[in-house]
């Protein structure tokens, strides 16, 4: 969003006035100092909404070890770090974008894509998209300007959130993102890419993308989330923010891509809701990021509905990565599987939470978690913590995990056929992932994500040789 007709922050609340120099008060102080610049398009009730997010925000602090939640996940770093917002920096090479978004796009495949920089919406490096039967694929800022009344019912509004300063943040200080809507009945079958590249200058900086899908009754799409920094050492924090509405017996498959810079952090929350008969299919890929971190929280409305998550994470170094899932079931006669597996190497560390809620009246819930990780290196961690909770009498309700090693026989077997131990590990690795991807149905990504695979099992052959 641009332009300065924001309505500024009131400087008499005690909140915003108790809070210092640590790091919450360095978030509430840049909004004081660019509340005039963040745009309400024209809409009173933005302005608003961002100054009751900031106030929360700053009641409720930065999270610590202290918030059950982040028990696993050391923010201080993130913390000392001085972010201004990036939607103040002028992207400082255009060739690098360009390079970038080529690492990132299909062109083999026709998509539909939107790209931004540093939270704004660059036309030059997107397609061009002429909506049909009053689909739309846009920037939720142009959406906000042209047609509010489309995106104001469902912003910040999709759940009902548990305290989320990331997301109270996010509130305040979102510029741009993508809007989607897709009608009733209708099914949109070029997959959707959203593209959000960080390009700090002079400084760290922090973005805010903000999305809002909206599914209609009968109707089918495919969104894909890709996150990276232009150069692989920036120092930058992405804090995305992404709601999902899916009507009675819409489908939604949803992908999420994260290749951050390895001096990044990523912080994401993905927030959605079902109705009737309604289907959502989640795959969240970590990979980059120094220290990396995504919610995804959803909430089923509906009753026989289908939810089906999946994750694979991928961490070397000291890479640090953190899962939090939380899925509620409010109504009877749905069935849910997750499985998320990880892959980590070198002193890199990962979390797993997965919280099922099963309420009282969603009787014959059907619902698997599974969880579990391999570790290449034995200075690597995984914590899981799996968590059910079940207040109905007929329902079925598993979750499993699993933490260890290669099997040292299935090593032997390889290299006993004059495998070598490089090409044995990268065998082994890819099969284990490839539960995850094998289902992706964006053949590009696939592909993109073995190769993946792939160069991290050699990279690390190639540091254990210097």
């Amino acid at each position: 969003m641009s332009g300065s007709n924001a309505t500024a922050p009131n400087d008499s609340s005690p909140v915003l006035n108790a809070v210092g120099d640590g790091a919450a008060g360095r978030f509430v102080a840049d909004f004081k100092a660019t509340s005039g610049q963040l745009s309400t398009n024209g809409q009173s009730w933005l302005a608003p909404m961002r100054s009751a997010a900031i106030e929360r925000f700053a009641t409720l602090g930065l999270p610590t070890r202290r918030d059950e939640a982040w028990r696993k996940t050391d923010l201080r770093s993130l913390a000392r770090t001085a972010f201004r917002p990036a939607a103040e920096v002028v992207a400082p090479d255009a060739d690098a974008i360009t390079a970038r978004v080529a690492q990132l796009a299909f062109p083999s495949v026709a998509t539909t894509r939107l790209v931004f920089v540093n939270g704004r919406f660059a036309p030059e490096h997107s397609d061009a998209y002429v909506p049909t039967d009053a689909v739309r694929v846009e920037p939720l800022a142009h959406t906000l300007r042209e047609a509010p009344e489309l995106a104001q019912p469902h912003l910040g509004r999709v759940t009902e959130n548990d305290a989320d300063a990331f997301g109270e943040l996010n509130t305040a200080f979102m510029t741009d993102g993508g809007f989607v809507l897709v009608p009733d009945g209708v099914t949109v079958v070029t997959p959707i890419h959203l593209i959000f590249l960080t390009a700090p200058a002079d400084g760290p900086v922090a973005q805010y993308p903000r999305n809002l899908f909206v599914i209609g009754d009968g109707a089918t799409a495919t969104i894909l989330e890709s996150y990276a920094g232009v150069n692989d050492t920036d120092v930058y924090l992405t804090n995305a923010y992404s709601e999902a509405v899916v009507g009675v017996e819409g489908n939604l498959t949803h992908y999420k891509l994260q290749r951050e810079s390895e001096s990044a952090y990523h912080v994401a929350r993905l927030q959605g809701r079902q109705e009737n008969e309604s289907t959502i299919t989640n795959t969240n890929v970590a990979l980059g990021g120094r220290m990396a971190r995504t919610d995804i929280d959803l909430h089923v409305d509906g009753s026989r509905c289908e939810t089906i998550m999946k994750g694979l994470y991928m961490a070397h170094g000291e890479q640090h990565i953190d899962n939090y899932t939380r899925l509620d079931h409010a109504q009877p006669d749905c069935h849910s599987h997750e499985r998320y597996k990880g892959i980590l190497d070198g002193r890199s560390s990962a979390v797993f939470t997965g919280r099922i809620l099963v309420r009282q009246d969603a009787q014959q819930t059907d619902a698997i978690q599974e969880n579990s990780g391999l570790l290449l290196s034995r200075d690597a961690a995984l914590s899981t913590q799996p968590q059910l909770e079940i207040f109905a009498d007929d329902v079925k309700c598993t979750h499993g995990a699993t933490v260890g090693e290669l099997p040292e026989n299935q090593l032997f077997y390889l290299r006993a056929r004059g495998i070598s131990t490089e090409e044995a590990t990268g065998i082994l690795a890819y099969g284990y992932a490839n539960e995850i991807i094998e289902d992706i149905e964006i053949e590009p990504l696939r592909e993109q994500l073995e190769q993946l695979i792939r160069l991290r099992v050699r990279e690390r052959f190639a540091a254990l040789k210097r």
